[in-house]
């Protein structure tokens, strides 16, 4: 059950108010196409005699507990004495006979003795009564509880989108019909957990190539273009779920972070060979094409050698094979995708770096121009001669800053 691809848990209440609930929720799930083996854990188990202190018994000062005390001591026996015999341990026990043990009505004039010493029989202290309960009893955290659980068929119909539905069809009835509380378990339960955890590896991970890169390139734009390429990467792989028609399962975002590491690859390898043409004077447009020619061979052979490796997995029919078709879906349609985004985008991206650095560059050369006409400006509009009865100091000063401020702007 803890596989199942439906595992729903339900608690907060008696017994058989959870077994209507689970075989209302039962049926509920029949109306789904390609659901099948659906069950509970709480099975009927064999019928049974209940006994409830009548208001005679009540009134004599019996308790349950002592009354059940007495009956199991006459159908199971009360230990009497122990003894050896030829070096095997015997018990003796009293009990009613087994004739007795067997009829109903032996039950109800059985004798129970009362807190005062006199006795009466059990059918006058108390009300028998028969009910079919159940073979074992489970609890969570305290509370007894349910799971329902199936499986789906994968041809016919996807376990996601069922437990969605479920979720906000089916079960807000039950907890208003039956007041119970509900959570998935099994696969959706894994699956939430693993996805919470992904989503706080995924930008760690993406935050620490980041700073490796930054380091490695020693600049905070070559990065950015480095991780350009993931997105459209993601683009390859969910396209290539949704071409053959799989399911988008933990498997496929491990095939994913694998998928990371291998476009990054490549980007680097191209961005680095633009980068050492850029150092000898070639122009940006024709260093990035040049860029994506000397490393096409290098990219394709990484990407192509990837994909056709791993590519007769998705046409393996194995069960072994099926679980790992959403991994390699991944790696394969992303890595495809990927590589001409290295090879036709990326080259364009680094140009556009290059843009954007010269024009931020011009815009802080004009600032400097600025600043050092806005300071020949005030020097020369500034008399030394009238500070002399001030302070001689401040006069050399400036007639030392204006000076130097003329022969810069005569050359």
């Amino acid at each position: 059950m803890p596989g199942s691809d439906i595992d729903i848990q339900l608690t907060g209440a008696n017994p058989f108010t959870l077994k209507t609930a689970a075989m209302e929720l039962q049926e509920n799930l029949r109306l789904y196409n390609g659901v099948s083996g659906i069950r509970d854990d709480l099975s009927f188990g064999k019928e049974q005699l209940i006994f409830k202190l009548s208001a005679v018994g009540q009134a004599l000062g019996l308790t349950p507990q002592a009354l059940g005390n007495q009956i199991r001591a006459s159908f199971e026996g009360e230990l009497i004495q122990i003894f050896q015999d030829q070096g095997s341990e015997v018990e003796v026990r009293l009990r009613l006979s087994e004739n007795e043990r067997e009829s109903l009505r032996s039950l109800q004039t059985l004798p129970i003795v009362l807190p005062n010493g006199g006795t009466s029989s059990l059918a006058d202290l108390a009300e028998l009564t028969f009910s079919r309960g159940f073979d074992d009893l489970k609890h969570q955290n305290g509370l007894l509880s349910v799971r329902v659980s199936a499986d789906v068929d994968s041809d016919i119909n996807n376990s996601n989108i069922i437990r969605d539905q479920v979720a906000r069809d089916v079960m807000p009835e039950l907890v208003k019909d039956f007041g119970i509380k509900w959570a998935y378990r099994g696969k959706a339960e894994n699956q939430r957990e693993s996805v919470g955890d992904i989503k706080i590896a995924l930008p760690l991970s993406l935050v620490m190539i980041f700073i490796i890169l930054a380091w490695v390139f020693r600049s905070y734009l070559w990065p950015l273009a480095v991780l350009s390429v993931i997105p459209f990467s993601l683009v390859g792989a969910f396209f290539g779920h949704w071409l053959l028609g799989a399911d988008v399962t933990m498997l496929s975002l491990f095939g994913i972070f694998g998928l990371f590491g291998i476009v990054i690859n490549d980007s680097i390898i191209l961005i680095v060979v633009y980068q050492e043409l850029r150092a000898k004077g070639t122009k940006a447009i024709e260093a990035a094409i040049l860029a994506g020619e000397r490393r096409l061979r290098a990219v394709l052979l990484t990407s192509m050698t990837t994909i056709i490796g791993i590519a007769p997995l998705l046409f393996e029919s194995s069960k072994q094979a099926e679980f790992l078709k959403p991994m390699v879906i991944s790696i394969s349609f992303g890595l495809f995708f990927g590589t001409f985004i290295v090879l036709f985008l990326l080259p364009a991206v680094l140009v556009g770096i290059e843009s954007i650095k010269l024009k931020f560059m011009a815009i802080k050369s004009d600032r400097t121009d600025l600043d050092i006409q806005n300071t020949n400006d005030v020097l020369s509009s500034a008399n030394p001669h009238q500070y002399v009865s001030e302070d001689p100091l401040i006069v050399e000063t400036l007639s030392s800053l204006k000076n130097t401020s003329n022969k810069g702007s005569a050359s």
